[in-house]
């Protein structure tokens, strides 16, 4: 592959995968603004950039980031509620997950202890990612790593 079909290649991604704008991809891969204009107009850029936004993988791709950022915000505070946003979304990327979220939320409603509601929803992050609360250093790390892991399907 040509240095230009690779920067073509690239600013597709860029502007279909990632969303960015032309300006933005000009000045990140060095390529004139007019290149990029032609280059959307012949690649119909537009195009592929709608179906990639409806496609399955989009989605996935959206709720795996998101995924990620919860573990680091929940790693970070471990407030009951941002727990409870990751548990959420990995019932949704994890069916079987689903399962054990809903037999929290039953026992959620049985506790009025928040402090019960947080420890029931660590054991579950521990039990399905290896992430403990126990003040382990390095923890931040293994659980990027697992959740990477995941993404690229080891």
């Amino acid at each position: 592959m040509g240095k230009k079909a690779g920067l073509f290649e690239e600013a597709k991604r860029l502007y279909v995968q990632e969303g960015l704008t032309l300006a933005t991809i000009a000045q990140k891969i060095q390529v004139s603004q007019q290149s990029l204009v032609k280059w959307k107009a012949e690649g119909e850029w537009e195009n592929w950039r709608a179906k990639y936004i409806k496609s399955e993988d989009h989605f996935s791709d959206v709720l795996n980031d998101l995924k990620k950022k919860l573990v680091l915000k929940a790693l970070e505070d471990p407030a009951p509620q941002n727990i409870y946003a990751l548990c959420r979304i990995v019932a949704v990327l994890k069916p079987s997950a689903a399962v054990e979220l809903k037999k929290i939320e039953e026992e959620e409603k049985k506790k009025s202890s928040p402090e019960d509601m947080k420890k029931a929803l660590d054991m579950t992050l521990e039990e399905i990612y290896g992430i403990k609360k126990d003040g382990e250093i390095g923890r931040r790390g293994d659980a990027e790593k697992k959740i990477e892991g995941e993404k690229s399907g080891e």
